[in-house]
């Protein structure tokens, strides 16, 4: 508004016009260290800059970013001179798509990035892994993985279980590094002891880790950095004295009659849902592939399994090994 207070020859006066000052546009940006990729297990930091996209003037801008895992929201971080950041050492492995999402702030609007990222490991195991599995490095087993003895894991392997059954037991006692048991299907007991990296059985929400069934007992002591064993059904005794914070625990015991076996001959074929279920066609001949690879005499059972599961298919043999 301006006003004119007036003077011996003219009167006074005064105008207004409406003016309106807008927030600028900001980009944010991500970085990862190590960029691009990374081994399963090892840290990796995710940094967004935000910045204001003017011709300048505007201050720094000030506020938060929120930070998502492939849809799941990881956490959120104050800005510290126009940047946020978030670490994690639990990533999954496969492709990965991180975004940040800043708030804005008085001055400036919000925006948000995203940046693909890949965590990769030495040893893949797809399909079906005959006998012991040792890890003694980074080790994944991709989603409808079979291993049909117990997995060892050694002083500093890392082992990422992900939608798969394994007929024995997991053991990890002598100080490996980040463990995940996700969704999956375990004949036997799950013992791990000494980690050195955060161990997953189950982690609901920003690690996205499903629930597994556990047939025997599950022993999670004295890992030093970090626990969580959320919403998974266990056959046997639990034990999760002396880990180090974070650690959270919420588990199930599911009664043998309630409980779908680990291990059911077959594989994920057979092990999913009830036994009692009927098999359609495709995932008759699906269980029956299955079989097919394993020594005879199991071999034999599987087959003999998925008969009485889909009555109106012919048995096909098991081949010889």
């Amino acid at each position: 508004m301006a006003s004119f207070v007036g003077d011996s020859l003219y009167l006074a006066s005064a105008d207004s016009k409406p003016f309106t000052i807008t927030r600028e546009e900001t980009v944010t940006t991500l970085v990862a260290a190590p960029a691009g990729s990374s081994k399963f297990g090892q840290p990796v930091s995710f940094m967004a800059v935000s910045a204001a996209d003017g011709p300048g003037g505007a201050p720094a801008p000030t506020g938060s970013t929120a930070f998502v895992v492939d849809g799941n929201a990881v956490g959120s971080a104050g800005l510290g001179g126009g940047s946020a950041s978030t670490a994690t050492s639990s990533l999954r492995a496969g492709a990965h798509v991180i975004s940040g999402s800043y708030s804005g702030d008085g001055n400036v609007l919000a925006s948000s990035g995203v940046l693909p990222y890949t965590v990769t490991c030495d040893v893949n195991v797809n399909g079906v892994h005959e006998g012991t599995l040792v890890v003694r490095t980074t080790t994944c087993l991709a989603d409808g993985s079979h291993v049909t003895g117990t997995i060892i894991v050694k002083p500093g392997g890392a082992l990422d279980v992900e939608g798969s059954t394994v007929d024995g037991a997991i053991g990890a006692t002598q100080g490996a590094g980040v463990i995940r048991v996700c969704g999956s299907a375990i004949g036997g007991a799950v013992d791990i002891k000494n980690s050195g990296g955060l161990v997953l059985i189950g982690a609901l929400g920003s690690a996205s880790c499903a629930p597994s069934q556990v047939g025997g007992a599950l022993d999670v002591k004295n890992n030093t950095h970090g626990v969580e064993t959320v919403g998974n059904k266990v056959g046997g005794a639990t034990a999760t004295a002396g880990n180090s914070a974070p650690a959270t625990y919420s588990l199930s015991h599911a009664s043998p009659a309630s409980q779908t076996r680990p291990g059911a001959p077959g594989g994920p074929a057979l092990s999913a849902g009830s036994t009692s279920k009927p098999l359609t066609r495709a995932q008759y001949v699906k269980a029956i592939e299955a079989c097919n690879k394993l020594k005879k005499s199991r071999a034999q059972a599987c087959v003999a399994a998925a008969a009485k599961r889909h009555p109106l298919a012919k048995v096909k043999p098991p081949r010889k090994h």
